[in-house]
């Protein structure tokens, strides 16, 4: 007869006789497989889950299709921030995580900036500004609910034009802080404007 116990295989011949292997000597899963332990009923069976430990590639086609069923919804915000991630795949067919119903890109919320120092540096906190727009609007309707705010390390943040003849040296940090000087024989009297962009990072 041939049995399991104790996380041994044991084999027993007619006259009583029998020989023992351990199944961790027997069963071997790896890549994304295990041996159940928690199970009694299924104590020793090889299951699905667990780390891959290679490139792994599933084929599918037209016909033979791969599908997931009964994933639970998901929320989108919670208390302004994204909670859940959409999959996508790239061109090579990896799937990667992003956020999910982000922009990949927005522009940052309208604010005026000062022009009344000149030939010297100013500063301002673009990212501290968007996450006070966004964060607690001035107005909003009764149904609506909070706006996404990330994190100033999860953008990325582009000046994508100001006008050369009032601005000069203008560049941007990693948080969000931009730095910039009027030009000191800059006609402010002409309409002048900037375009700031922020990126969702992945």
């Amino acid at each position: 007869s041939l049995a399991v116990a104790d996380g041994k295989l044991v084999l027993t011949d007619s006259d009583g006789n029998s020989v023992e292997a351990p199944m961790d000597d027997i069963n071997k899963a790896s890549n994304g497989l295990h041996i159940e332990t928690d199970d009694e009923n299924t104590s020793g069976a090889i299951k699905l889950g667990g780390e891959l430990t290679k490139k792994t590639t599933i084929v599918t086609d037209a016909t033979n299709t791969l599908a997931i069923a009964g994933l639970q919804n998901g929320s989108i915000v919670n208390n302004g921030t994204v909670t859940n991630k959409i999959v996508v795949v790239d061109e090579y067919g990896i799937l990667k995580q992003v956020k999910a119903a982000m922009p990949r890109f927005f522009y940052m919320p309208s604010i005026a900036i000062p022009t009344d120092v000149r030939g010297i540096p100013s500063t301002i906190e673009l990212y501290e500004i968007y996450e006070e727009q966004f964060g607690t609007p001035m107005a909003q309707n009764p149904g609506a609910t909070a706006l996404p705010v990330l994190n100033a390390d999860q953008l990325n943040y582009y000046i994508t034009y100001y006008d050369t003849n009032v601005f000069e040296d203008v560049s941007i940090n990693n948080l969000g802080v931009m730095t910039f000087t009027v030009k000191a024989d800059a006609d402010l009297t002409v309409h002048s404007f900037m375009n700031i962009v922020f990126e969702v990072k992945p």
